[in-house]
């Protein structure tokens, strides 16, 4: 009798464990074969999910945004009660979170963005596609905290690029600099929160 293969569930495993293998060895230092064995498929059952490494780990990054993308709608709605700058801020200490504590990860990111560039790709293209939903959601809150007059009146898309920002310079400052300090990085998302506060 043949055996059912819940081919999503699979993908979802793959991408899963390669990640892990990328963040292990590096984008540069991980092979196809490498990816295959981590995941338990000879290479040729690897490629009918996959054609190659760069497929891999674009599919594993898009993935991983959209796992985060949910998890902040999970966290904001398990509250509906918070004010806007306290959702706001449980969404930037969420991200900067995941950047104190993935910092090889994000280390095997900038290195493939970095080599996709010298091969001519549109990098900056990728990286808009990867936090769409992330800086989305930090504009939703500042205009929903505008609405509720909590926020002074701002053009909220400049001001999310602000915000966005200090979470680029929390990468950086991890993954290249090593310089970031947790709690620093904090006090910089709160303090840039309450200066936007209609009562500051």
């Amino acid at each position: 009798m043949a055996t059912s293969v819940d081919h999503e569930a699979r993908r979802r495993e793959i991408l899963q464990k390669s990640l892990a293998l990328f963040s292990d060895l590096g984008y540069s230092g991980v092979t196809y074969r490498q990816l295959a064995e981590r995941c338990g498929l000879a290479r040729t059952a690897l490629y009918r999910y996959f054609p190659g490494k760069r497929e891999i780990f674009d599919s594993a990054l898009n993935q991983l945004s959209q796992e985060l993308s949910h998890s902040f709608r999970q966290e904001l709605a398990r509250d509906p009660e918070l004010l806007a700058a306290e959702k706001l801020e449980l969404v930037m200490l969420q991200v900067l979170e995941m950047i104190f504590t993935h910092v090889r990860l994000l280390q095997a990111i900038i290195e493939y963005l970095i080599a996709q560039r010298r091969q001519g790709e549109d990098v900056a293209r990728k990286v808009r596609r990867h936090t769409m939903a992330m800086r989305r959601t930090i504009v939703q809150l500042l205009r929903e905290g505008v609405a509720k007059g909590e926020f002074q009146n701002m053009r909220c898309d400049f001001i999310g690029d602000v915000l966005f920002g200090i979470l680029e310079s929390a990468v950086l400052r991890v993954a290249i600099a090593d310089t970031a300090e947790f709690e620093a990085m904090r006090s910089s998302c709160r303090v840039a929160i309450q200066a936007l506060k209609a009562n500051s």
